[in-house]
């Protein structure tokens, strides 16, 4: 059976004044993995990472709003968990993180797009559309709240990959494989309750995947089904 692309995740939340959030690395974590580490946090708060982690992209917002996207391939004799330090020894707003182990993408694959807004007290998340360059782009989309009394669902033809709550936010991510290039469209996720917060989108390139066909696998145990290697 094919590997899933997305395979297992972690959340987690800091708040005001912590100088690190720590996320725990999944037990079905392979080395060759792709590790996609998203921080929502506020714009004079820096993740400070070392050579460890690529910065994919560093978007703000005009509310101040800060969502950065950093990865890395997992590797053999990876600790348990993920620190991620704040430049500055600490932050000065709330933060809240997801951790989402990917299969099967390149872990160099190139960032395609991305892009991010603020939502003033919706329930309505327009996580903003991207142009896709390919076919089998992956699109994420990316939604926080200043509450961690909510929760989202999202759009009809999306997979909820991983969502979370802690110190006062709680963050949601989705994934969708238009296979088609060109615009995606505005994709809106829907919180239960009117919050503020920011809603973001990347499109990563998975060009290990192109060219063949796709199918949903649950492999390992618990996986989330997106479009996989082969048929």
């Amino acid at each position: 059976m094919p590997p899933a692309i997305y395979v297992a995740g972690d959340t987690a939340g800091a708040p005001a004044g912590a100088s690190e959030l720590e996320l725990l690395t999944p037990s079905t974590t392979r080395a060759g993995d792709t590790m996609l580490a998203i921080v929502v946090t506020h714009v004079d708060v820096e993740v400070e990472v070392g050579d460890e982690w690529t910065i994919l992209a560093d978007l703000t917002t005009p509310e101040d709003g800060r969502i950065t996207i950093l990865r890395r391939p997992a590797r053999d004799g990876d600790a348990s968990s993920v620190s991620l330090p704040f430049a500055g020894g600490s932050a000065v707003e709330r933060s809240i993180a997801a951790l989402l182990i990917l299969r099967g993408v390149d872990p160099h694959a190139e960032l395609v797009a991305s892009d991010a807004v603020d939502v003033s007290g919706a329930q309505e998340f327009p996580c903003p559309s991207l142009e896709l360059a390919a076919y089998s782009d992956l699109y994420l989309g990316i939604v926080a709240a200043i509450s961690d009394e909510t929760t989202f669902a999202q759009p009809s033809d999306a997979r909820l990959l991983i969502e979370g709550d802690g110190d006062g936010m709680t963050i949601a991510v989705f994934g969708r494989w238009p296979e088609t290039p060109g615009p995606t469209g505005t994709q809106e996720a829907t919180a239960a309750l009117e919050v503020a917060g920011v809603a973001a989108a990347i499109a990563l390139s998975a060009d290990a995947l192109r060219g063949l066909g796709k199918s949903f696998a649950f492999d390992p145990p618990g996986a989330i089904g997106l479009p996989t290697e082969g048929v």
